[in-house]
């Protein structure tokens, strides 16, 4: 079992050092920061305290300053400084984690993630990086290709075994652990082919499966060319255990950096909406302009009486354009009666 304990990066402590990627984001160690970018939050290392080779799609956002796994070097003076900085700095990525239960015609299928973190001061990993970086440096010399592989994924499965069977659900035959991109390349040419790697049976036996015919003519070819051009060095780290580790930090200390930490982000955020209102609010509208209303005004027909009680108009021009009668009959117009005229008696 994988005991609980706080980081040591020291020659006394564990070599390789594992932590669920949940836990992993409140007791980060101290050689990471926050960073609020404009869209997102990410990680920023120290690069004289860590060496980070993530490579999961996955998080590649929250790790930008990731070296990738694959650290390729073009000649002697880089691969010395990169053997250098390998035996002193302690190595970051993170891996993804599956477990799979078979129980009757039923699978049932766990995912997970973790942070990984390689003791680079562990006497085992001291004299495993310097055999195989000296061993390519002599390659270099010679003029010849090499890779050198660290994949510690097989200590990752024992880990995650090792974490099911104390809970009590460590399985048997039919449970099977599975960890993904715990490997890092040092190479002047191209990293193996994981397609035709037997240390990957799932993915090997996954596209042997899909695409036989082509894997059956491609695989010797492959095989045969890399072995004549690459010298292929490393493979699955064995030997070592994986631990599982907390922060350095005490309770009270992780709890004062948690508050520091949300309440800079909600002045943050309170900043940038008191920004967002000052660029998005309309102009107030002014007064509306002062003005005298005219008098009423109500035209009467030419030639009738007004109503009663009413005031003429004085003054109304005459309607341009209108006949004046001239001599000759004339139709009278009946008369508007107002009010309720008097019945006549016949």
């Amino acid at each position: 079992m994988s005991l609980l304990r706080q980081l040591d990066l020291t020659p006394n402590g564990p070599a390789v050092n594992v932590i669920f990627f949940k836990e992993f984001l409140r007791v980060r160690p101290d050689f990471f920061e926050v960073v609020n970018g404009q869209t997102h939050q990410f990680f920023r290392h120290d690069p004289a305290r860590v060496l980070v080779c993530d490579q999961s799609d996955s998080r590649a956002a929250l790790f930008p300053e990731s070296m990738g796994h694959i650290l390729k070097v073009t000649n002697e003076n880089e691969l010395e400084r990169l053997t250098e900085k390998m035996l002193r700095l302690p190595l970051f990525f993170t891996i993804d984690l599956k477990r799979m239960h078979k129980s009757g015609n039923t699978r049932y299928i766990n995912t997970d993630e973790a942070a990984v973190i390689v003791n680079s001061q562990h006497p085992y990993i001291q004299d495993h990086y310097r055999g195989l970086l000296t061993e390519a440096m002599d390659l270099m010399r010679d003029g010849k290709k090499f890779a050198v592989e660290l994949d510690f994924n097989g200590v990752l499965e024992d880990w995650l075994l090792a974490h099911y069977r104390a809970m009590g659900q460590g399985g048997s035959f039919n449970t099977v652990y599975r960890s993904r991109l715990g490997r890092v390349a040092v190479t002047n040419h191209g990293e193996y082919s994981q397609v035709f790697s037997c240390d990957n049976c799932p993915t090997v036996g996954y596209w042997w499966t899909a695409c036989f015919p082509c894997c059956l003519v491609a695989c010797p070819i492959y095989v045969l060319q890399r072995k004549l051009r690459v010298v292929d060095l490393g493979g699955r780290v064995k030997g070592v255990q994986a631990t599982t580790f907390t922060s350095n930090l005490t309770r009270r200390e992780v709890e004062g950096q948690f508050i520091a930490a949300a309440a800079n982000l909600l002045l943050q955020q309170r900043h940038n909406a008191q920004r967002q209102a000052a660029v998005t609010q309309p102009p107030q509208p002014g007064p509306p302009p002062s003005y005298t209303p005219a008098p009423p005004y109500t035209p009467t027909p030419q030639g009738l009486p007004p109503p009663q009680g009413l005031p003429q108009p004085q003054g109304l021009p005459q309607p341009q354009g209108q006949l004046q009668p001239q001599g000759g009959p004339q139709e009278v117009p009946a008369q508007i009666m107002y009010g309720n005229p008097t019945p006549r008696v016949v």
